[in-house]
């Protein structure tokens, strides 16, 4: 994979910026354009490249590929969820299968700039992109932020630290709906939030099933479409019972579950 050369601070707000004065859901709010928060965006991207030099954190590395796909992209369900009132301060957040920080380092930048106090526990199972993401945070001053290395099949286990201690989960994992849902419900106390980013508003119906055994409610689908055209649907799933033991099961086993039904 080609390595990218940061741009300059200016040409990457200037891609920024048009990003959010394309996009319907993010031109109106002035809080997206401020220059703190400008400044931490371009930040994350500069530190996104040096990165990628050492490891193999995302392919998706040029000014407006960030801008879009990482910051916008994370940051649109995000003022979704504070219109709802579901992001408010104090909020205690985990953002499961984090990866190279998505939606992470955005939404926590983010919030600081607005003055919202919030917590965001990443979870990735990939120990460079956690120390990519903890090292990030820590040089730019993001706060709020706890990176965790392991597998959220087994750090939301019945008896664990993380099990049922969360307020939100959002996750903008490559996984099916289902298996996003089944990894990340365990996390969330009943009464909270389980969100999902995904590109497929019909992954709905696989997952059905499985929201209701999970303690799930019915989901509230939001479409939106980034200025590049890419086609979203962020699910958000109220907490309505506590999600029984026998759950989350190994990844394996999930995906074998699913094969089986669909054979």
């Amino acid at each position: 994979m080609k390595i990218e050369t940061a741009v300059s601070r200016e040409e990457f707000a200037a891609a920024y910026l048009d990003a959010v004065g394309s996009s319907q859901n993010a031109k109106d709010d002035g809080r997206l354009i401020s220059d703190r928060f400008v400044g931490t965006a371009y930040g994350i991207y500069e530190k996104l490249i040096e990165g990628s030099k050492k490891a193999n954190l995302t392919a998706i590395l040029s000014p407006d590929g960030v801008a879009q796909r990482h910051i916008l992209d994370s940051l649109i369900p995000y003022l979704f969820l504070e219109k709802r009132e579901i992001i408010k301060d104090g909020v205690r957040i985990a953002d499961v299968g984090c990866g190279a920080g998505f939606p992470t380092l955005p939404i926590a930048a983010f919030a600081a700039s607005c003055g919202t106090s919030l917590s965001v526990t990443a979870i990735d199972s990939t120990a460079k992109k956690i120390r990519f993401l903890d090292s990030t945070a820590e040089s730019l001053g993001i706060p709020g932020i706890a990176a965790v290395t392991g597998r959220a099949e087994e750090l939301a286990l019945p008896g664990g630290e993380y099990r049922e201690k969360f307020d939100v989960t959002v996750a903008r994992a490559v996984a099916p709906l289902h298996v996003l849902l089944e990894l990340t419900a365990p996390f969330v106390k009943r009464g909270g939030f389980v969100t999902a980013y995904k590109g497929r508003e019909d992954e709905e119906k696989d997952a059905a099933e499985i929201s209701k055994k999970l303690g799930l409610s019915e989901p509230e689908k939001i479409a939106y479409t980034l200025p590049s055209g890419d086609a979203r649907t962020f699910f958000i799933y109220e907490k309505t019972g506590n999600t029984p033991a026998a759950y989350p099961r190994a990844y394996a086993k999930i995906i074998s579950e699913k094969q089986k039904t669909d054979e």
